[in-house]
């Protein structure tokens, strides 16, 4: 039978664990309090009336900023997804803020949040099953390549898996996995920005 793990060395690495898990909730509360400072500066302006500053003037500074963003690499993704996040949190609070109810406009934010954050989760669930199906797929592609090249070696001897042709055909097996690593990234960025601005929004 296998033997059992040491329990000091469990208890160690499960200690471990539990302190990165506590570092990674740290990290994550002091930068929804950063954003949430950042944010109540930006709007400061606009808040208060002796700054001088009217709707027209303040909706200008923000589009510069919007399409500042949008000039970075991939900033159109995360501005939409920013901006969409930012304006349904402000319309449920003010919707709620004038009406014990709620106005209309306040629970059909509501119901796009619901909507989004569902949206969001399918997409991570099945970026997951997309890059460990395009993973598992490039594997075996790449396998049945080197066992081909092992039978047609005319010596007899297996051929290196390093040699030139078998590295050139796995790099480009492996970059065919690239679009489904890549939308499972964004689908796990989106989601992350839509918690992260909520938490920070009721901050």
């Amino acid at each position: 039978g296998t033997e059992s793990e040491d329990p000091d060395k469990q208890s160690k690495r499960e200690e471990h664990v539990k302190q990165l898990l506590e570092e990674d909730e740290f990290a994550q509360r002091k930068r929804q309090i950063n954003c949430a400072i950042n944010i109540r500066q930006r709007i400061q302006p606009f808040v208060d009336s002796e700054e001088g500053i009217d709707e027209s003037e303040f909706v200008v500074t923000v589009q510069a900023e919007a399409a500042k963003i949008c000039q970075s690499s991939f900033g159109y993704v995360f501005c939409t997804a920013i901006g969409k996040t930012l304006e349904l949190e402000a319309t449920e609070f003010l919707g709620f803020s004038k009406s014990v109810f709620g106005s209309w406009d306040a629970h059909a934010a509501s119901f796009q949040k619901q909507t989004a954050s569902l949206s969001n989760n399918i997409k991570v669930g099945v970026g997951v099953v997309s890059a460990i199906r395009a993973g598992s797929q490039a594997m075996k592609q790449v396998d049945a390549a080197q066992k081909q090249k092992m039978e047609q070696n005319p010596d007899g001897k297996p051929s290196s898996p390093l040699d030139a042709s078998n590295a050139k055909e796995t790099m480009e097996k492996l970059e065919d996995t690239l679009p489904a690593i890549l939308d499972l990234a964004w689908a796990f960025n989106v989601r992350d920005i839509s918690r992260t601005l909520k938490k920070v929004c009721h901050k």
